[in-house]
């Protein structure tokens, strides 16, 4: 497709960030967007890509038009791919499954299994993945593949969809050389024509590219402070200089060259050698371009596979992910043991009621103690592997979200379908350890249960916060919010009915206080005679606590579980539409 664009210039407020931007990109071509950092070179790629739309304060003219048709890019996203600067890829998928999952999903739901193999065999051969295709990609903690095939495997993963346009923002960032020639080869080699069948149209922006890089361009396009300084072939980007008394000198990297030069010409000598080197490629006269802004227009692509095929691949991929991450799993059972053995050690025979030397309410005090600890440490245990986690994550399911590949909701619950019975497990180690160490009296599935269902409610809470963290360090510094909450309405520190009463409907959103009541009703449902008064003045009354409301404390704390469930859905949500429109 040959893409056309006349005059586009984007405002953010009253800067101006793009002014009067126009070129052609067509097929056969691999064209490259330069410039200096702050250029305008990532808004005029995400304008084009239908990324960035008029809303708010930001307000965008873009003039487009395909092989002579004028188009609105948000409307015609559909036919176009685009790959990320960062790579937001899953550490423990291989590059295989990357592009099975995305073929599966991404496909017309007439493509054929076999025909969906075929084509991923095709794409590793093409992007020279063969080596690497049963390797984990990886990430900081987990050992994976090199950069360069995870950027190949990035732009297989949007290619499978085969779209009639793939953008690329700065596809060798972070490469060494040798892989970031490799990667534009094969851009080169994707906008060639292979015998009857077409090229893709390509386009990158890329920031300084070596002179071998640079070489394997057909044309470029320079920017410089939001304004066009030069639009044309690379082959005539020497001599066009030349004519304006800037000399290359021999051997050196063109790249380089106009880079420098750029860099340091005044910004009115640079608007003269834009007006200077006039496009030698100018695109044709639009016609009229409607505006697009916000609405419901703005919401992303709607899924393509079923809702069966999308919850069968992401609950697969959910489980290999924590089966596969061994590291991580391994530290989160060693920790929960230690964590309820030690537990277990300071609360000896603390469920007991045979201790009599010391006083009634000593003896339920301590076996609350347990209870409570108990609780806090499976808080803690449930929530954190998931504020670790999820942030890393979170990318991933912008993405995907972005393009349609499937929906929030069955995200969420595939989620969730492998949460679960990791609860269920965790929940019955942490009593396992500790239940007969303590001597506990409440029912021990009971007990297991009621965990798993406070586990579950607090990984909600902490999927909010990791939500709304851009990476692991900030979701750490925030998870404070979290958990001193959570203590200080739980009751073991202050009673409830002595916090101030302004402050109390705070309670309802505190999933530790509901737990704690329900582990007490189990746990202190039968005591014996001589403990009863005790066990009502020192742990029901002064915590408001009342046998008859179980199940409605079993129902707030589901109510909790499903508030922050929903909320966490709705804030990706939003961060993916507005990731997708500007």
């Amino acid at each position: 497709m040959e893409l056309a664009f006349n005059g586009v210039n984007f405002w953010v407020g009253e800067k101006q960030l793009l002014n009067n931007i126009s070129g052609v990109m067509r097929p056969d071509e691999l064209c490259a967007i330069m410039g200096p950092s702050g250029a305008g070179k990532s808004s005029l790629l995400n304008i084009l890509a239908g990324r960035v739309q008029s809303r708010g304060n930001i307000k965008v003219t873009c003039p487009i038009t395909c092989n002579g048709n004028s188009i609105d890019p948000l409307e015609f996203r559909t036919r176009v791919a685009y790959v990320m600067q960062e790579d937001a890829l899953f550490a423990t998928q291989t590059p295989r499954e990357a592009l099975m999952f995305s073929a599966a999903l991404r496909l017309s739901r007439n493509v054929t299994e076999e025909q969906r193999i075929q084509l991923v065999d095709d794409m590793i051969t093409a992007l020279r993945l063969t080596k690497c295709q049963h390797t984990y990609i990886g990430s900081v903690m987990i050992k994976g593949i090199s950069g360069g095939e995870k950027k190949r495997t990035a732009i297989g993963i949007e290619l499978i969809s085969n779209p009639s346009i793939l953008f690329l923002d700065e596809p060798t960032s972070g490469l060494d050389s040798y892989a970031a020639f490799m990667v534009c080869k094969i851009l080169r080699q994707l906008s060639t024509s292979q015998g009857s069948a077409p090229g893709c149209t390509v386009v990158c922006t890329i920031h300084q590219p070596s002179s071998e890089v640079f070489e394997l361009f057909n044309k470029c396009i320079l920017l410089a402070n939001g304004r066009t300084v030069y639009n044309g072939g690379v082959d005539r980007l020497v001599e066009a200089f030349k004519g304006l008394g800037k000399i290359c000198k021999p051997n050196y990297n063109p790249a380089d060259f106009v880079m420098f030069v750029m860099q340091t010409t005044p910004d009115e000598e640079l608007i003269q050698m834009g007006e200077a080197l006039a496009m030698e490629d100018a695109p044709p006269e639009s016609p009229h371009y409607r505006n697009s802004s916000t609405g419901d227009t703005a919401a992303p692509l709607e899924p393509k596979a079923t809702l069966c095929t999308q919850a069968q691949y992401l609950f697969k991929r959910e489980g290999l992910s924590i089966i596969r991450d061994k590291g991580a799993l391994i530290a989160r059972f060693a920790i929960t043991i230690f964590i309820n053995l030690l537990v277990g050690i300071i609360f000896m025979f603390s469920g007991s009621y045979n201790h009599p030397d010391t006083p009634d309410a000593v003896v339920v005090g301590n076996h609350f103690g347990m209870s409570t600890q108990v609780c806090i440490g499976a808080m803690f245990g449930l929530s954190q592997p998931l504020i670790l986690a999820f942030p890393t994550e979170r990318p991933v399911f912008l993405r995907e979200y972005a393009t349609g590949t499937y929906s929030a909701i069955i995200y969420f619950l595939a989620k969730l379908l492998n949460e679960i019975p990791m609860a269920i497990i965790q929940s019955t180690v942490i009593w396992t350890v500790s239940y007969f160490l303590v001597q506990a009296q409440g029912n021990f599935i009971e007990l297991v249960l009621v965990t798993a269902l406070f586990g579950l409610t607090a990984a909600s809470t902490a999927l909010v916060i990791s939500a709304g963290s851009s990476n692991v360090q900030v979701a750490i510094q925030v998870t404070p919010l979290l958990f001193v909450p959570q203590l200080l309405f739980s009751g073991f520190f202050i009673r409830t009915s002595s916090i101030p009463s302004f402050m109390r409907w705070a309670q309802y959103l505190c999933s530790l206080k509901y737990a704690l009541n329900l582990i007490c009703i189990v746990e202190f449902h039968e005591v014996p005679e001589k403990f009863k008064q005790a066990v009502q003045d020192t742990i029901f009354t002064s915590n408001d606590i009342d046998k008859d409301n179980y199940w409605l404390y079993l129902g707030v704390l589901g109510g909790i579980f499903a508030v922050f469930r929903i909320g966490a859905c709705i804030l990706l949500c939003q961060k993916a539409r507005s990731q997708n429109i500007g």
